[in-house]
């Protein structure tokens, strides 16, 4: 249930033209379906989980962060959750500066991150947050152990193919700043 409440909040973030946001939900999003993968494989540590507190809440965190690791990279996870934490969970430039405007040396910081004469950046990050949402979809399937469903699999399916859809439309319509760019398209 939280991977598709961060999916939906993420996508409401798109849609008021704010990646980082979105970007911050698919940290949450991948770190939901990490821990979703020890829970199920571990009654205690569920256990453990469900009643966390305050304060043990951070040495939880801190105990199961290398194993949460380990399930991200296996599903290559890893690099998102750490850009994703970098720049919208923590109070970085990086989380700023893709919105930030400056003009007659006065800088300002609009609510939304879309640069009209720039909407290259952006559609790149919806066509990221799309292929990020299809790799954590991918992982929930493996990791849930009744998921395998003729229905599952179809609609996995399906979007994973949208999103690559979205991928070849961008590389169609903006050859060119990918080439400049050197950005990675593939899968």
């Amino acid at each position: 249930m939280a991977c598709q409440r961060y999916w939906s909040f993420g996508a409401v973030e798109l849609f008021r033209l704010r990646q980082t946001g979105a970007l911050g939900y698919l940290r949450l999003g991948a770190e939901s379906m990490a821990m979703f993968s020890l829970l199920v494989n571990d009654d205690a540590l569920a256990d453990r989980w469900f009643r966390l507190t305050g304060e043990h809440g951070k040495k939880f965190f801190s105990e199961t962060q290398p194993e949460v690791k380990e399930v991200l990279k296996k599903f290559d996870l890893d690099k998102t959750y750490d850009m994703a934490s970098s720049s919208a969970q923590h109070v970085r430039m990086a989380g700023l500066v893709r919105s930030m405007v400056g003009s007659g040396g006065r800088l300002s910081l609009p609510d939304q991150e879309f640069n009209p004469d720039d909407s290259f950046s952006y559609h790149l990050g919806v066509a990221h947050f799309h292929r990020i949402q299809s790799r954590i979809l991918g992982a929930l399937g493996t990791v849930i152990p009744d998921a395998q469903t003729e229905e599952w699999t179809k609609q996995e399916k399906a979007f994973r193919e949208n999103a690559a859809s979205l991928w070849k439309l961008l590389g169609t319509r903006y050859a060119k700043e990918i080439q400049e760019q050197a950005v990675e398209t593939s899968a």
